[in-house]
């Protein structure tokens, strides 16, 4: 096997491809200059290597450690005909795809390509239908199965200097080469060209996030923060710092414990409050009558880590994935910050392993101890099954957890993830009427009894009185609407409860999941600075919601849908009902309000402006101002 020829013909591929595109922004007018397209095919060509390396590092160090004598065998001459194989498939299917990729969204591959393997029913159909899949993947295959048999035929033996050649090429890739060289020069295009497909592919995949600026509309970023500031008065935003906020409560503040129960998949359909005739969850249901309910509150994504971030951080959901499972989603202002500034202990109490979905890596560097299933004794668990302990096991831990805090005569915030409302839908038998691992609804069912056990269990602790219960859905089961935000799958339900202080009121108007965060610091009336972007329901109602789906995020407001996608797309549509939306033209106050929430929120991440550190109070104008 030459793995010369190999990584030749692999190059040559890669190059064709580079020069396809060239062609194609030649062909259509550029404005970009000569000198940067060129560079392109320079810098181009070490990111070619380095995918290179990655995909064959492998095969070269097993080839390079096993004896001679193995590299005949039958047995080895399958598997590496089997990985050529694999390679080649994966290269020339994301070769053939790129012109395609590029011809939408003038781009290598992004998130957005990732985003369409996330959604591979919907892609996959879409493909066969507009072209003749069938036959393209045949000829991948042949052509795939050529070149792997070519590569076999040739013997030469893998040479040190090869393994060493790729050991140096891994070793700069880790320490000098990354996105940022292809996106050095001023000219997005040639950026782009500089690029390889299958690496920015990957990149996006461990960054998670799209690049606003570059997909989405905008506007000048003074005009944004002119408008944040309309839409944020007593604050002060800068580019540089973000928002800035002073709250003042009217009255004394409480030094209350809270458990914000964050209970998974729990849609708003599912409870008899919201229309529902199953009657799976009758605690849930009184609960709404004994508490603050929020009724008409949306989650703001479709998935655990984006209703952690906004019940964590209080802003809108960025395009891309949630910045829980970003790598720059470490050290950012968020409620934890808050309770801690007061001396409180700051705990994430997870029923499952927290490295999914990288929830261990984003609480521990914002803050938060980990209690987790990792934590728990054996005699602690009693049920599990592939998410983790059953909700009642991982209610006890709470309550462990928090008389142990009590006893120190320490204050308590924990975040309580649950799992129990998940595939494969089993728990512990005996609780309820329906039997385990039948579905959905037992699933809900048991999710429901085990928050009616917790609070019995807990009534007679000593903590119990001062003690602010929050039960808030993460997101909701699943997308059922035709519209790329369907808005009637967004609603979830809210309740803050303790008979001992929270009075039974129903809050009607439409409010966001980023707002719980502020609000429960309102509710316990104290003075401190954020950067959030939600609003506190105890003093203002903002009537609007904050929506997404991975590509495209949006603003529910002054009964309007404003949906901005890839490409600079704005979609705008009169809500006449949650399943009725009716186009209107892309324009308008609430289309700019859209823009600004989220180029604003983009913006600030990008610029780190969401750190934890805070200006002053001084540097406030606007605050120092109100409060005089």
């Amino acid at each position: 096997m030459d793995m010369a020829r190999i990584f030749g013909i692999n190059l040559i591929l890669f190059l064709l491809i580079r020069v396809y595109l060239i062609a194609t922004i030649v062909m259509f007018g550029t404005s970009t200059p000569v000198i940067p397209i060129i560079r392109s095919l320079f810098v181009g060509a070490f990111f070619d290597l380095i995918v290179l390396c990655y995909a064959f590092a492998p095969l070269i160090a097993i080839r390079f450690v096993l004896p001679k004598a193995y590299h005949f065998k039958k047995w080895f001459r399958i598997f590496q005909g089997t990985y050529l194989l694999v390679a080649f498939m994966v290269f020339l299917f994301a070769a053939f795809g790129e012109p395609f990729f590029w011809d939408e969204f003038k781009s290598r591959y992004n998130f957005i390509a990732v985003d369409y393997l996330i959604y591979t029913t919907e892609v996959i159909n879409n493909i066969w239908e507009s072209y003749p899949f069938g036959w393209f993947l045949f000829f991948v295959a042949i052509l795939s199965a050529g070149l792997s048999y070519w590569a076999l035929k040739n013997t030469n033996e893998t040479k040190s200097w090869q393994l060493g050649f790729v050991v140096l090429l891994l070793v700069l890739d880790s320490f000098l080469f990354s996105q940022a060289i292809a996106e050095s020069t001023p000219y997005r295009e040639a950026n782009e060209l500089s690029k390889n497909g299958i690496y920015s592919f990957l990149s996006a995949y461990f960054h998670n996030e799209i690049n606003y600026t570059e997909f989405y509309a905008t506007r000048d970023e003074d005009q944004v923060i002119s408008r944040l500031e309309k839409l944020f008065p007593e604050s002060q935003v800068t580019k540089e710092h973000g928002i800035h906020r002073h709250e003042t409560p009217s009255d004394s503040e409480q030094r209350r414990n809270v458990i914000l129960v964050v209970m998974e998949s729990l849609s708003a359909k599912f409870m008899d409050t919201y229309g529902s005739k199953d009657h799976i969850t009758p605690n849930l249901d009184r609960l709404t009558n004994e508490g603050l309910f929020f009724r008409n509150m949306f989650a703001t994504g479709t998935r655990t880590v984006r209703g952690l971030e906004a019940l964590t951080l209080a802003v809108p959901p960025t395009p891309g994935q949630s910045i829980v499972r970003r790598p720059e989603g470490k050290n950012l202002f968020n409620l934890g910050s808050v309770f801690r500034q007061r001396g409180y202990k700051t705990q994430f109490i997870y029923g499952g392993y927290s490295y999914f979905d990288n929830m261990k890596e984003y609480f521990i560097s914002n803050g938060f101890e980990i209690i987790d299933q990792g934590s728990l004794t054996k005699e602690e668990i009693t049920f599990s099954n592939a998410w983790g302990v059953c909700d009642e096991d991982l209610f006890k831990r709470v309550e462990k957890e928090a008389d142990l805090h009590h006893k120190n005569k320490k204050p308590f915030f924990h975040v309580v993830l649950t799992t129990s409302n998940h595939r494969p839908y089993t728990y512990p038998d005996n609780k309820i009427d329906i039997p385990s691992g039948s579905g959905r609804g037992g699933a809900v069912k048991y999710a429901d009894y085990a928050i009616g056990e917790f609070l019995k269990n807990v009534e007679r602790k000593p903590w119990y009185k001062n003690t602010l219960f929050v039960f808030a859905s993460d997101h909701n089961a699943g997308l059922s609407g035709k519209a790329q935000v369907p808005l009637e799958d967004y609603t979830i339900p809210v309740i803050f409860y303790n008979p001992n202080f929270v009075k039974k009121q129903i809050h009607t108007e439409l409010s966001s999941q980023i707002d719980i965060v502020p609000t429960i610091l309102g509710y316990l009336n104290w003075k401190y600075d954020n950067r959030f972007f939600g609003e506190d329901l105890n003093k203002k109602s903002p009537n609007r919601a904050f929506v997404s789906n991975f590509q495209f995020v949006g603003l529910y407001k002054n009964n309007e849908l404003v949906i901005l996608g890839p490409k600079q797309k704005i979609d705008r549509f009169q809500v006449a009902s949650l399943t009725n939306l009716v186009p209107l033209p892309p324009e308008g106050e609430t289309v700019e309000d859209t823009i600004a929430y989220y180029q604003g929120a983009a913006l600030f991440y990008r610029n780190r402006a969401l750190l934890e550190n805070l200006p002053s109070k001084k540097s406030n104008p606007k605050a120092a101002s109100n409060n005089n």
